[in-house]
């Protein structure tokens, strides 16, 4: 039993001694990990955030050309406005990167397809042949409405890296007309 008694103040030191060389040793191992954690975290919210812009990207292509390709005609004055609803979709992202330029392709005969119009104006040239991802899209004689949406995408954390360009399309057809005519 006296054995135990002397032992115990031996025991005591070295667990002591043990615990302060762990918490040494645990301090220099957060200190090495704690740098890439805060990288990873950055990123994920990176990540989280240009995948939200891209999904409200998509979102406001799609509904641009479906709220056009429900109208017989338009004019310059709704397809403003329309533009417009592409402005709220993307909000509470800024919208001054955000380009919408809205078309009308039309096929003919062979399924060849050409631009009718196109808003804003000039951005492509009636008559001139447009590039859809698939044949598919289009039937002979028939027409699409397109809105190309385009995004300046700039990270809100690591500016440092600078912007990337996200684009999506929305494909339609109009809904009541052959084709949707542009008044002016």
């Amino acid at each position: 039993m006296e054995k135990y008694v002397q032992l115990r103040p031996k025991l005591r030191r070295l667990f002591r001694r043990t615990a302060a060389g762990e918490r040494g040793v645990t301090m220099i191992e957060f200190a090495l990990v704690l740098p890439f954690l805060v990288v990873l975290f950055i990123g994920l919210v990176e990540f989280a955030e240009a995948f939200t812009v891209m999904r409200k990207l998509s979102m406001a292509a799609h509904t641009v050309s479906d709220l056009v390709a429900q109208e017989p005609s338009v004019d310059t004055a709704e397809l403003n406005d329309v533009s417009l609803v592409a402005d709220e979709i993307l909000k509470p992202y800024g919208t001054a990167p955000l380009t919408i330029v809205i078309v009308s392709v039309v096929s003919d005969v062979d399924n060849a397809a050409t631009v009718a119009w196109s808003h804003p104006a000039g951005a492509y040239v009636p008559g001139t042949a447009y590039a859809l991802p698939e044949a598919a899209l289009t039937d002979p004689n028939t027409s699409l409405i397109v809105a190309e949406a385009t995004y300046d995408f700039t990270p809100t954390v690591s500016r440092f890296l600078g912007s990337f360009q996200m684009n999506e399309r929305g494909f339609f057809r109009p809904r009541f007309t052959q084709t949707v005519l542009k008044l002016d």
